[in-house]
């Protein structure tokens, strides 16, 4: 763990340290320093659904259950995204039209499976386009609806969930799906461990 997050730290740090004093910094300078930004925070999602597989695959993760309104959850994950998205030029439409979705589930898994649900919708898709997330139940179930206009899934629905291979791709076909494709992995154990 800490060899993978120390690395990232420094470089964090120094692009936080360049913000600083990025006033200084000719204009034409500001975009890469964005970049190198965007791209630290990328590759620490990265390492975070990593280790967070990892624990689930090897029985090690820990679930702090309580009663929790799914509601209120999708708010505070769609509240934590909504800066990248808007950054990407994409809209997110919540349907939370229902006054409470209560469950017994951890809070922060959960907020984290939300997340990824959207993460994954919002990957490679063009700018201005708007996923829709709704909440539901069905059969004493709560359900999480996400839709996009993204890349289709393509080959057998069970590898979607395959860590490490992602699933979809361009409607064009123009990209592999060998990819990161640990965002739906790790939305599969979340569920599974509730």
């Amino acid at each position: 763990c800490h060899a993978f997050r120390s690395p990232l730290g420094s470089v964090a740090g120094y692009v936080d340290f360049l913000f600083q004093y990025s006033k200084k910094l000719p204009q034409e300078h500001w975009g890469n320093l964005i970049e190198v930004r965007d791209a630290a925070r990328q590759m620490n999602r990265l390492v975070d659904s990593f280790l967070q597989v990892a624990a689930f695959d090897l029985g090690v993760a820990k679930l702090k259950t309580s009663p929790v309104d799914l509601v209120d959850v999708a708010r505070e994950a769609s509240k934590e995204l909504q800066e990248r998205l808007r950054r990407n030029r994409v809209r997110l439409r919540t349907d939370l039209r229902r006054k409470s979705l209560p469950l017994n589930g951890d809070p922060e898994w959960l907020k984290s499976l939300i997340c990824c649900l959207i993460s994954n919708a919002a990957q490679d898709i063009p700018n201005g386009t708007t996923i829709n997330l709704k909440l539901g139940a069905r059969n004493g179930e709560a359900r999480i609806s996400i839709q996009d206009k993204g890349m289709k899934p393509v080959g057998p629905l069970k590898n979607t969930f395959r860590p490490f291979l992602e699933a979809r791709r361009p409607n064009d076909g123009s990209r592999p799906d060998i990819g990161g494709g640990l965002e739906l992995a790790l939305v599969e154990r979340i569920a599974k461990s509730h």
